[in-house]
């Protein structure tokens, strides 16, 4: 019986039909604008896509070999190495795309197997950290990657909320709460929807 976890990424069969379908698609959006499209920017846009795809397929890849190497780690692989498939949920043509299948219910240990809260968790967690282990990689332009437990508190600003408040809310020191968030102490200005770290120790 088939058994273990398995990683796909879009084949480059899927990922040429992609490219072809978002550049018609593109081009028919430009004709409704403009019916005298130039064929310089036809190929300036194919150049430009192919080398987008290119890299995210490549991401995919990366991806893909992070979490299959924490899934390894867990318990048995269908597939030691990452599958291709033309999937609809990988086809999109510029955000870096994995489908995990975790195990085969058809197969009763695997099936008693995920019906397992700590084996869910294992699972989970073997995701969590091979994605991670990606951002690490290819970190996000702007995005800081922060270390975090999972007995941190953050406090999700609202209008009307003011900082005294809230660290009387949480029964921490002011002073605390703006060094904690790296707040300017002359003037601490709070932004609605930012996301406020309380410090622990008070």
């Amino acid at each position: 019986r088939p058994q273990g976890a398995s990683v796909f990424m879009l084949s480059t069969k899927g990922a040429s039909s992609t490219m072809a379908r978002w550049l018609a698609e593109s081009e028919n959006k430009s004709d409704l604008i403009d019916d005298e499209l130039d064929i310089a920017d036809k190929q300036v846009r194919q150049i430009v896509f192919e080398m987008v795809h290119d890299a995210v397929l490549a991401d995919s890849n990366l991806m893909g070999d992070k979490v299959l190497k924490q899934l390894r780690q867990v318990g048995k692989l269908h597939s030691r190495k990452i599958e291709r498939a033309n999937f609809a949920v990988l086809k999109s043509p510029d955000i870096p795309s994995i489908l995990v299948e975790t195990a085969f219910i058809s197969n009763p240990n695997e099936e008693r197997k995920l019906r397992s809260a700590s084996y869910q968790n294992k699972l989970a967690n073997a995701i969590l950290q091979g994605i991670r282990g990606y951002a690490q990689e290819r970190p996000l332009l702007g995005v800081e990657l922060v270390e975090t437990s999972a007995t941190d508190q953050r406090h999700l600003v609202r209008r009307g909320d003011t900082l005294h408040g809230i660290a009387a809310h949480y029964n921490v020191s002011l002073d605390r709460l703006i060094s904690t968030n790296g707040l300017n102490r002359q003037d601490p200005q709070l932004s609605v929807g930012a996301r406020l770290r309380i410090p622990r120790d008070g």
